[in-house]
């Protein structure tokens, strides 16, 4: 189990007192969070800073602005961990959606509720690891965002290695989704 900072009003002050007491990740940073400032950087600006904590994001390009996304990859080098923030529309042709009893609009990509909050995201994690190389960043510190950077937050290894679980997605030239692998087995559902 690992603590994560979550959705949060905290203080920079709080979210150190926090990571002091063991949290070790932040939750859909920049997203219903303290807004970052000059005098008080907020859960954000801790994390970003605080090489004992892994920084989730959802590159979706709703949640984060592209800017933002290469400010993060760029403060948080290698501690970056890719959070879809999928809900049940993703994958599906639904533009309409109840969640917890609330209309969910899904528009453009983007999904919200009525007064334009977003309501999750509809992008799928081989999306967002597109759209992460598509705002200029290189491939494989986006690559390690899926992967190996949240892997090991669970401490879970997450190399190929003789007797290893061989959970493995297999992208083409264009970081599409091929082929899946779960324990070695390729996945009856097909890639994605």
């Amino acid at each position: 189990m690992v603590v994560s900072v979550g959705h949060s009003d905290a203080t920079a002050a709080q979210t150190a007192a926090a990571v002091d007491a063991g949290a070790r990740a932040l939750t859909h940073c920049w997203n219903a969070h303290r807004r970052m400032t000059a005098r008080d950087p907020g859960p954000a600006g801790c994390a970003l800073t605080d090489q004992r904590v892994t920084v989730g994001l959802i590159a979706d390009h709703h949640h984060v602005a592209p800017e933002m996304l290469r400010l993060a990859f760029a403060s948080a080098v290698g501690r970056i961990a890719l959070v879809t923030d999928l809900i049940a529309p993703a994958l599906t042709d639904a533009t309409r959606w109840e969640v917890d009893g609330a209309s969910v609009t899904v528009e453009g990509g983007r999904a919200t509720v009525a007064d334009g909050t977003l309501a999750g995201a509809v992008a799928t994690m081989d999306d967002v690891v597109r759209r992460l190389v598509e705002s200029g960043l290189d491939e494989v510190p986006a690559l390690a965002a899926a992967s190996t950077t949240p892997a090991a937050l669970l401490g879970v290894h997450a190399g190929l290695t003789p007797g290893a679980r061989a959970d493995v997605v297999v992208l083409d030239a264009e970081l599409v989704v091929r082929r899946t692998l779960v324990g070695g087995v390729e996945s009856v559902d097909g890639p994605g």
